[in-house]
């Protein structure tokens, strides 16, 4: 017979680690905003069980919180398009799924492999779904190489990879995590500390942006000189999906990157910023938001924010494409996507500055401001200026 911790996994640390009030807590943050980080988290790590076995090949190992594609994000197509990489090049590839299910094809369909490709592929492939599990039972070889991007993953490799094998895990950092946890919360504070833990000079790093990659350095002292490898790529973004389309007019309109469930989008400090800015923007400008906002917004003077909810990927692409400025924020050095995308669309964009990050530096279309109403208030003006100058048909 199976245990309940065994069957219910994540539900039985719950009640272990934060007791019924705190599963409750969880459980209604699940039923009412939906997916988010610290329903992930609050009972990581869950630890990893290794047994070393004679394999004839190596073999790389990717970790990954789930493989859905309703919840998927910029940073897990990251890590998506690097096993692709290694695929490519003939790598025999594991993937474990650590908090949430999946399939394969979801793996196909998000790295856009074709029929041919999961022929020539299937071989070298196997995933291994581990997230009903209360611990996570793998076999490895020791040429085989380790890649990671959840911290509460790379915190579980730390305790269980002997320190000669750490040296083969690849951190692929997207974001300084620690930033998304309070720590006031009696939970969330364990999971700053244990996520700030993760940051250390014994293994690969591939980082997300140099703004990040320097952020690292100055907080943690990790760096290329005295980590075990150091590499840096700069956000990619779909220029497929997202590029200036001539055909296509822009509207006065201000796209809102939405999602009020996620502390560091800064969702509130979006409204309030619109509120000031909405005196001084032409009445006959629109506001729209994408992402997890479940109904209009009022900002005042009979204007609302219309939400639009969540989008496909080319539905999103579009709104862009037709969007004449964009406000988006992000309070952690990481460089998010939609500021990038939008900028890729031709917008003008408002986003914030915070720690080494300074998009503005890389495009006279992005406006970076201080992470307070006032000051996005007055970039926003600013971005609607440019963009009426730009197309002189949105001053008619």
């Amino acid at each position: 017979m199976i245990s309940i911790r065994k069957r219910f996994g994540q539900i039985a640390n719950a009640v272990e680690h934060g007791g019924v009030l705190r599963l409750f807590s969880i459980l209604w943050e699940r039923a009412t905003k939906g997916y988010s980080q610290r329903s992930l988290t609050y009972s990581w790590p869950k630890p990893f069980n290794f047994e070393v076995v004679e394999r004839a090949e190596a073999c790389s190992w990717f970790f990954l919180p789930h493989l859905l594609s309703e919840h998927s994000f910029a940073g897990l197509q990251t890590l998506l398009e690097i096993a692709k990489q290694k695929l490519e090049e003939g790598t025999v590839l594991k993937i474990v799924l650590t908090d949430f299910g999946g399939s394969l094809e979801s793996f196909y369909n998000a790295i856009a492999a074709d029929s041919a490709l999961i022929e020539q592929w299937s071989e070298r492939i196997e995933l291994i779904d581990s997230s009903n599990e209360s611990s996570i039972n793998l076999q490895y070889s020791k040429g085989d190489a380790f890649y990671v991007s959840a911290w509460w993953t790379m915190s579980a490799l730390q305790n269980s990879l002997p320190s000669e094998l750490l040296q083969r895990v690849t951190y692929i950092v997207q974001d300084d995590e620690s930033l998304f946890y309070d720590q006031s919360d009696v939970v969330e504070s364990n999971l700053y500390r244990l996520s700030q833990a993760t940051y250390i000079p014994s293994v690969r790093y591939t980082v997300n942006s140099s703004s990040l990659a320097e952020h690292l350095t100055l907080k943690y002292g990790v760096n290329s000189k005295n980590a075990v490898a150091w590499e840096v790529f700069e956000p990619m973004i779909d220029r497929n999906k997202f590029f200036v389309d001539e055909s296509v007019k822009k509207q006065k309109q201000v796209f809102v990157y939405a999602r009020p469930n996620v502390s560091r989008n800064c969702f509130s400090l979006c409204v309030n910023t619109l509120k000031l800015a909405i005196e001084s923007i032409p009445n006959d400008w629109q506001f729209v938001a994408a992402g997890t906002l479940n109904s209009d917004l009022d900002l005042g003077n009979g204007r609302k924010l219309k939400s639009l909810g969540k989008l496909t990927m080319g539905e999103y692409a579009k709104l862009l494409q037709r969007s004449a400025v964009g406000l988006s924020l992000m309070a952690s050095p990481h460089p998010s996507h939609p500021p990038l995308e939008l900028e890729a669309c031709g917008a003008f964009v408002v986003t914030n500055r915070f720690s080494t990050k300074d998009l503005s530096k890389g495009s006279n279309r992005i406006i970076s401001s201080e992470l307070n109403a006032v000051d996005l208030s007055a970039s926003l003006v600013e971005a609607v200026e440019k963009a009426q100058h730009e197309w002189s048909y949105l001053s008619e």
